[in-house]
């Protein structure tokens, strides 16, 4: 397992030149931290319509150098649980964060990003930059 898991605000700051960001993602490349991905943040990434082709083959260069953490069965119920205590107007939004949040929380990583109170609602170890 990796020591942080990237949520997409690190990928998103790191194409608009934020140095906290890219320091993460320079620190993932040379290997002085371990960092992993999860296919929900891939999908997030990929559903931005900013990703042109340039942003694509960007990102894809840099996911090459961290693990892929793919969303479990345990996870995504540990993610539907954390949901339906929440109000109905807020899931649908949140549903991507309570993935990303399960999912490191199965591996037992801590969820890197821009806004750690957008994980507030669930029970994952979060750090900002």
């Amino acid at each position: 397992m990796a020591e942080l898991l990237l949520d997409a605000t690190v990928f998103e700051d790191y194409r608009a030149g934020d140095s906290r960001a890219r320091e993460i993602i320079e620190k993932a490349i040379d290997g002085s931290i371990s960092v992993s991905v999860s296919s929900v943040t891939v999908f997030q990434l990929w559903g931005d319509p900013s990703m042109d082709r340039q942003a694509e083959i960007g990102s894809s260069s840099v996911l090459s150098f961290m693990e892929q953490a793919p969303l479990s069965a345990e996870a995504a119920k540990r993610a539907g649980r954390w949901l339906a205590a929440l109000d109905p107007q807020q899931r649908a939004a949140l549903a991507p964060l309570a993935l990303v949040a399960a999912t490191a929380k199965e591996r037992g990583e801590r969820v890197c990003t821009r806004d750690p109170d957008a994980f507030g609602p669930f029970d994952a170890d979060v750090v900002g930059y």
